[in-house]
């Protein structure tokens, strides 16, 4: 990409620029380093997808405006999305504003994440937390090839037909069922 503008280039930065300042409210300085941030992540998608990085590339512009309307929905305490902390973190300087497009949905929105992030690791510890009672060395795992197993019976198929035996590694996690 050169380092020069064309029309299109700068007349679609411009316009971010600008929705950023008007939905948000944040000065010049940040807006503008938001979209640096939204144009070197679009830059480093377009990469990613082996997409060329031209604004005359329909595909690589729908990546740059994508993230622009994800960030200003997260930006804007009355958006659907009801983020109303993340501004007052960019204000703040908590969170610089070139960082948000590289952040992950659970560090931009960490009060809408934090259930399910707790539900995962109680899930997680569930699993690693196996009762010896239906411990078995009968399956061995195609995976780790180990024999490490716990199984469950459940019928979950109707009741002339034989229950469904489900099994777990010990070792991998790796599930697969029997029958």
């Amino acid at each position: 990409m050169s380092m020069s503008m064309s029309t299109s280039e700068g007349s679609l930065r411009e316009r971010a620029v600008q929705l950023v300042k008007d939905t948000t409210g944040l000065d010049d300085s940040h807006a503008k380093d938001l979209e640096v941030g939204i144009f070197n992540w679009a830059i480093q998608q377009a990469d990613a997808f082996r997409i060329p990085k031209a604004w005359t590339n329909a595909k690589f512009t729908d990546i740059y405006c994508a993230k622009t309307c994800a960030m200003l929905n997260n930006l804007d305490p009355a958006s659907y999305v009801g983020n109303t902390e993340l501004i007052g973190r960019v204000l703040a300087d908590e969170v610089k504003p070139h960082e948000l497009p590289f952040m992950k949905p659970q560090e931009i929105f960490p009060e809408r994440w934090r259930e399910v992030v707790e539900l995962k690791v109680q899930k997680d510890e569930y699993a690693t937390t196996v009762k010896p009672v239906a411990m078995t060395d009968q399956y061995r795992c195609k995976r780790c090839k180990k024999r490490e197993c716990v199984y469950q019976e459940l019928q979950l198929r109707s009741a002339d037909e034989p229950a469904t035996i489900i099994i777990t590694c010990i070792s991998c996690s790796h599930t697969w069922r029997v029958g």
